[in-house]
């Protein structure tokens, strides 16, 4: 009889410390969340106003800004609707694009804010984000993220096509989810509208819509439980992806042939920038003669992803196309046997890259003074105008502010102010992987200008949950 009454107090003693535990942890995460977000929020701030006057010195920018680039041809994989808006922004205003860049931030923050809101209604199941919280988390969540800061301020469509994508997961995750309500709405209209705008800044991620069509059908179906709404949930991702491939026929049919597109006829160069860029020199020795004679510089052509398709592009002018199809396949099939391993390894660290680009891109550029790659392009066009100081400092910032979310995160887990909703698994976790097996599959290594969409989708869905973790319930409403 005395063992139950001994271990009583005990127990509740341990409920008390554990209180006070998780209390403090609490408010520790809360005072890290508020402090390192004004630190990073300030920066990128600072960032916005010194940037915001000035052109980002991108190779093509300057094609952007003259109207030759509307008439002599369109990459494939770029969308027919910006080249346009910053054709006819340029001229009205004929002035430099100083108001393209203003719109374009309130593009993506609107997308953020309207994201952010759904987000924290997908993870809670009930409690509502009010628009002017949302804004100033939607503010919050572009201003600590280096990489969507400054590509909304570049002259680029990576930032309208990333405010697009944002779009397109809040539409399907409402339009599939709430089939229910018939076809005659809102959400049926947003779904739509989605679906015929997603090719038309860029084409591939027209692919990703698809993929997240399907697997958002097969999942809310799945959900449902009467064979009528799971009919209407598989009716609206077939009209979604018709849609989509409305827009993306409209976008090739409007398009000319990219005058430097030699290389891309050959069918397998995709495969070898993927497989072979990095493996060029260890895989040399084991070259045929005649592939050494048309690739003497492998130490070259390994330094930078487009080197190798410029060289192919250029013996393709000068030599029979066959000898440079059997070479490229030499390099290929000498990959494939002799760097299986490598390759491997480099495609899973790419694809961690673009899932977390906003932890893994400052890693990207070691000391910040690499001479190469994607990276440091990206890094040294962002600290042109901004000053490698202010830059450096907000990527530190910004990358601590991520493992706060995170921590955040975590904390919000164990108190179980948040769950893995369906909806917030389609919306947000499918997309990222999505996104980042596409750029990882296709691109030869990271790219942070890839990574827009899962910086975008990620960091968004953090600062919700973040939110969500260490603010009371009644301040959501």
């Amino acid at each position: 009889m005395a063992g139950p009454e001994q271990t009583e107090p005990e127990t509740s003693s341990r409920s008390e410390r554990s209180a006070r535990f998780d209390a403090l942890l609490t408010s520790l995460v809360r005072v890290a969340f508020v402090a390192v977000g004004l630190l990073c929020a300030g920066l990128g701030l600072a960032y916005l106003l010194t940037t915001i006057t000035t052109v980002a010195a991108y190779g093509d920018t300057k094609d952007y800004l003259a109207s030759g680039y509307l008439t002599e041809g369109l990459h494939p994989n770029r969308g027919v609707v910006y080249p346009q808006l910053v054709h006819l922004w340029t001229k009205a205003l004929a002035l430099a694009p100083t108001g393209l860049h203003a719109l374009q931030v309130l593009l993506l923050w609107a997308a953020l804010t309207a994201f952010v809101r759904r987000a924290v209604v997908w993870a809670s199941g009930s409690r509502a984000c009010g628009w002017t919280r949302a804004g100033a988390l939607g503010a919050l969540t572009l201003a600590t993220s280096p990489l969507l800061m400054h590509h909304a301020v570049a002259i680029m469509p990576d930032a309208l096509a990333t405010t697009w994508v944002l779009v397109v997961a809040m539409a399907l995750v409402d339009g599939l989810r709430g089939s229910a309500s018939g076809w005659r709405d809102r959400r049926t209209t947003f779904l739509l509208v989605a679906g015929l705008g997603t090719a038309f800044v860029r084409n591939e991620h027209a692919y990703v819509a698809l993929g997240l069509a399907a697997i958002g059908a097969l999942l809310f179906a799945f959900l449902e439980t009467g064979s009528a709404a799971r009919r209407d949930v598989l009716l609206r991702a077939l009209a979604f992806c018709a849609c989509v491939f409305v827009s993306m026929q409209v976008n090739r049919a409007v398009q000319r042939a990219y005058p430097r597109s030699d290389d891309a006829s050959l069918p397998q160069m995709l495969a070898v920038n993927r497989i072979a860029y990095g493996a060029l020199p260890s895989i040399e020795p084991h070259l045929a003669p005649a592939t050494r004679q048309l690739f003497p510089d492998v130490e070259e052509m390994n330094e930078h992803p487009h080197k190798f398709p410029f060289r192919v592009r250029r013996l393709l002018e000068s030599h029979p196309r066959e000898d440079v199809e059997a070479a490229v396949d030499d390099v290929l099939d000498t990959s494939i046997r002799y760097d299986w391993h490598g390759f491997s390894t480099r495609y899973y660290r790419d694809w961690i890259s673009h899932v977390v680009p906003d932890l893994s891109y400052p890693h990207s550029i070691p000391d910040g003074r690499p001479r190469k790659g994607e990276s440091y392009w990206t890094f040294s066009r962002t600290a042109e105008h901004g000053g490698e100081r202010l830059v450096r400092s907000w990527m530190f910032a910004g990358q601590a502010f991520v493992w706060v979310l995170l921590a955040s995160a975590v904390v919000g887990a164990q108190r179980r102010r948040w769950t893995l909703s369906p909806e917030l698994v389609l919306g947000s976790v499918v997309a990222i992987v999505l996104f980042a097996t596409l750029y990882a599959t296709v691109t030869p290594s990271f790219n942070p200008r890839y990574a827009l969409p899962a910086a975008a989708l990620g960091h968004a869905t953090l600062v919700a949950l973040a939110v969500l973790a260490l603010t009371p319930a009644r301040s959501h409403a």
